[in-house]
């Protein structure tokens, strides 16, 4: 997937915003104030680092782990960390399978990454977040969604939407998933809880953040 994502990675930036202008950076920041106070955060697959870029303005004091299998993706998200802010930012170029750390992550970020995956991937992945996660942690989000409610119109559109993307991201990069698949019960199973949920009122795009429960406490 990641030789996929290379090919890209130049066009992705006008390709974001010719579909959906800001939309999905204004997602991606929607609880950014959540991470303010946040030591060590670990993003996963975070792409061309717009979101990277301004966490490390918000949070001046953060360490954070950028997780991206995609060299030229890392190449473009290391080339918006500030000379000052190098030494906060470290990039592991490897997928999520294979990453391996010490670190146990008070705040994981996911940007639009689980919808590349099936069913089956996925519950081999989730199990990671709470393997480099501890207590109380938070887990922030963003992703497409499936409508299954709403205006017939509505979901008519969200759906040609979410088809044309799979059609084209399965073309460019090689990915097999063709529909959304909903990560909250894969959660629920290791440990995360919705906290926050928000939608944006034009696209079938949803920002979430799931708190990490410790279950001896029997949270």
């Amino acid at each position: 997937m990641s030789s996929g994502f290379d090919k890209i990675a130049p066009f992705y930036g006008v390709f974001e915003s010719f579909l959906f202008g800001s939309k999905l950076q204004e997602m991606r920041c929607a609880y950014l104030d959540q991470l303010a106070d946040r030591r060590d955060i670990l993003l996963i697959g975070e792409g061309t680092g717009l979101f990277l870029e301004k966490l490390l303005q918000v949070n001046p004091k953060a360490n954070i782990t950028v997780v991206e299998q995609s060299a030229e993706m890392m190449k473009r998200s290391r080339n918006r960390v500030a000379e000052k802010d190098s030494s906060r930012a470290t990039f592991h170029k490897v997928a999520l399978q294979e990453f391996d750390s010490v670190k146990r992550f008070d705040a994981v970020c996911t940007f639009f990454f689980w919808d590349c995956f099936e069913q089956s991937q996925l519950r081999a992945m989730l199990p990671i977040l709470s393997k480099y996660t501890k207590g109380e942690s938070l887990w922030v989000d963003v992703d497409f969604f499936e409508m299954q409610e709403g205006a017939p119109l509505t979901k008519w559109w969200h759906f040609m939407l979410i088809r044309v993307l799979y059609g084209f991201f399965g073309l460019a990069t090689g990915i097999e998933a063709r529909q959304v698949v909903e990560i909250e019960p894969l959660a629920k199973q290791n440990g995360f809880f919705v906290a926050a949920s928000h939608r944006s009122e034009k696209f079938p795009i949803r920002a979430r953040i799931f708190q990490k429960r410790n279950r001896a406490r029997g949270l």
